[in-house]
Formats: C-alpha cells, structure tokens, sequence
C-alpha cells in the first residue's frame, strides 16, 4: 500500500500514457503508468531486492508517493517522459529516473500466483529496446523474476509452471489504481 503525499491539485487534462525507463546509479528500471486519476510507479530489479510498488491520485504539477517499506518516489510527468527520483528503503541515496513513452510492448507486467501454498506477486519493466528487468516477491523475500515473453503475455516459474501476465496500461488503473487482484501486492 502506498501513502500519497500530492503537490497542487486535482487535474484531467495531464498526460495519460505509459513510460519506462532506467534509474541512473543502479541497474533498476522504472515503470510509469499515469491513467486519468490514477499512477502506478513499479521500481525493480529483482537481483538487488528491490520491487517497489507505489500508487496513488493524479496531481497537477507532480506527486510523491511513500511505500509501505519506507522507499519513496517523485516524479513529474509530460507528453514525452516521467522523470523524477527514487529513494531505496533506508533512504541512504537519491538516484535519479527519466522514462520515455513506451512503445510497443514496452512498459509494466504484473501477475499474481499462488506457488507452492504461497502468494507470491511478479513485475516487470520493460523498455522500448526490449531489455527487461523483473523481480519476483514471495514469502517477504525478493528475487529475480523468470524472463517474461511478451510475445506470448506468459513467463515460466521454476522451469515448469507457465503463468499468464497482464501488462498494466493506462485504462487499467484509471479508476482504482493497480485495484483488484494486484492492489497491495507491492515487493
């Protein structure tokens, strides 16, 4: 769940669109999805631990959101790019993100599955060039996601289950956020 701490107020007319992107100082990338009401903001890089979720009401002007874990994020968004910061758990550095509009098949992938008995809550970043980078969340513990196929809209989990993923777009969150299965399923 993420705490909105919002600047100005409340306006339609702002960009809608999905950015991607990467976060300089880390091999983390970003995932901006900014719908009419809504932004979801997906920091990952499943490698180093980090999975960070954050959500919350669009504002004129940019918005700064806070995580459950203590990880924070700002970000300014325009008809070409989403760039703002990220602040990892324990807020020992502030790297910087600039996140072009995403083509293609560019942008955030989620899913949600049960292994094992467990909940366990995939994402992935995607950039325009087709690199990705993915953690996977389970039992409290981060790793590195399975390659996602966006091709097919699957990814594969321990060799052998193939699950299905959703990429999250603007339409999807504009009401409710990452809602239904997806809300409060953050690293």
């Amino acid at each position: 769940m993420a705490l909105v701490a919002g600047c100005g107020s409340s306006s339609l007319s702002q960009p809608v669109g999905t950015y991607a992107g990467t976060v300089a100082g880390s091999d983390a990338l970003v995932a901006v999805v900014a719908g009419k009401a809504n932004v979801v903001v997906y920091v990952c890089d499943g490698k180093q631990g980090v999975a960070e979720l954050f959500t919350g009401q669009r504002h004129a002007g940019g918005l700064a959101l806070r995580d459950s874990h203590g990880a924070r994020v700002s970000v300014k968004i325009d008809q070409h790019s989403a760039a703002g910061t990220f602040t990892p758990v324990g807020g020992a550095r502030v790297l910087r993100f600039v996140a072009p509009v995403a083509r293609g098949r560019a942008g955030l992938y989620r899913a949600l599955r049960r292994v094992r008995g467990v909940r366990t809550s995939l994402g992935w970043v995607v950039l325009n060039d087709g690199r990705q980078r993915g953690a996977l969340t389970s039992a409290g513990r981060i790793g590195p996601a399975p390659t996602l196929s966006t091709n097919s809209g699957t990814a594969t989990l321990n060799g052998s289950v193939t699950i299905s993923v959703a990429q999250i777009s603007p339409t999807s969150i504009s009401r409710t956020g990452l809602g239904g299965d997806f809300s409060g399923f953050g690293g």
